[in-house]
């Protein structure tokens, strides 16, 4: 583990499924699977059309993204490979750190927006940029896990500002003291059995948990519409990936096939 700054950074589809289904105006226009290299499928409705592109154009190469995240403004980035993204209107520092990971070919592990645009970046497992206004008890808590040599998996920013972090595989959660309480039960109770793989956050305070590899998926008050895809490909044993809310109620869904069980080490990524 090492420690520099910079912009305040401390380093350290099987042939009868469906793999795209594209939700607009309240409905459903599936997209039939052509080739079974996919290796994911996806759901998403009132995001930015690039961003809707973008994700088509990857399920077509068989890459699915790890990671979807949006801006205040319409934004976003999605993470894909080891440290390939795209991105649209996000910080032009946050752009530069992305292309310098890329550059330098680290891990590129996930990124996040605050409500107010402020940003960070997990790299090579526990490496962190963050942009220099990001709330200072979350750069205190990332600081405090670094220093343990901790690996951070996700981070989640709620529409009012408060903050958790998964780190260590999935089995330690940090949490701001405004984070609601029912999240941190239900994080609680998963802790007793299970590794947590990602937390999100609606604009209407809704809440949804992966966890279990995968394998479950915990929320509450998110769009029906959204439920009802979880619940159907967890009965076939598609495992969410990545869940992600814009600020518009927008939001988009991306899943794992049947017959392919996701790595969750990033390191394993591409595929």
């Amino acid at each position: 583990m090492s420690t520099h700054f910079l912009v305040q950074q401390i380093k350290k589809t099987s042939s009868s499924f469906f793999v795209g289904v594209s939700i607009a105006i309240g409905m459903i226009t599936p997209i039939l699977l052509t080739s079974s290299r996919a290796l994911a499928g996806y759901a998403y409705t009132n995001i930015p059309i690039n961003a809707g592109n973008e994700i088509k154009t990857l399920n077509n190469q068989s890459i699915y993204p790890k990671i979807i995240a949006f801006t205040p403004n319409g934004g976003y980035a999605i993470l894909y490979g080891k440290n390939n993204y795209y991105t649209s209107n996000i910080p032009q520092k946050a752009l530069n750190a992305l292309s310098t990971l890329n550059k330098q070919g680290s891990i590129i592990n996930t990124i996040a927006f605050t409500p107010k645009g402020e940003w960070v970046i997990i790299y090579n497992n526990n490496g962190v940029y963050w942009s220099p206004n990001l709330p200072q008890d979350v750069k205190d808590e990332l600081v405090k896990i670094n220093q343990q040599n901790l690996n951070i998996n996700n981070v989640a920013f709620t529409p009012n500002g408060a903050w958790v972090i998964i780190a260590n595989n999935g089995y330690n959660a940090y949490w701001s003291y405004n984070l609601p309480l029912v999240v941190i039960n239900e994080i609680k109770t998963i802790f007793k059995k299970y590794s947590i793989q990602s937390v999100t956050f609606a604009p209407n305070g809704g809440w949804g948990i992966i966890y279990n590899a995968g394998s479950n998926f915990s929320s509450s008050n998110i769009p029906p519409q959204l439920a009802q895809i979880i619940n159907q490909n967890l009965q076939l044993s598609n495992h969410p990936l990545d869940v992600a809310f814009t600020l518009t109620n927008g939001w988009v869904l991306v899943y794992a096939l049947i017959y392919y069980k996701p790595a969750y080490n990033p390191q394993q990524f591409p595929f």
